[in-house]
């Protein structure tokens, strides 16, 4: 399956960290054929992703809001910051079409981490 994401592997967000910061990730259906993503972190608590799973038409781009929760103080500026991302994506097969997102459940075929 083929998808193009940007950025392609890291995400930065704007200091300072006391403040909601926002990125924005675009994910690009090379497919000729419907796809489903899911997008999965690994501090889910950190972080607010719209939509966090969605639809992509064939040759279209979803763009992706990645928010940052603010911290009461803000990090040293050397932290690094080892939270990650995993986007999995699926080609939707064409009797699941119709079906509403809440209740889709697929196998994902191919994942990116970014």
């Amino acid at each position: 399956m083929s998808v193009h994401l940007e950025p392609a592997d890291t995400l930065y967000f704007q200091r300072p960290l006391t403040g909601t910061s926002k990125v924005r990730v675009v994910i690009r259906n090379l497919e000729s054929v419907p796809i489903v993503f899911k997008v999965k972190t690994t501090a889910p608590k950190q972080y607010s992703v719209r939509p966090n799973a969605s639809r992509i038409d064939p040759q279209q781009v979803m763009e992706i809001q990645v928010l940052y929760q603010p911290h009461k103080q803000d990090s040293a500026n050397d932290i690094i910051c080892k939270d990650k991302f995993l986007i999995q994506t699926a080609i939707l097969p064409g009797d699941k079409e119709t079906m509403d997102m809440g209740s889709l459940v697929c196998v994902f075929y191919h994942a990116d981490e970014i």
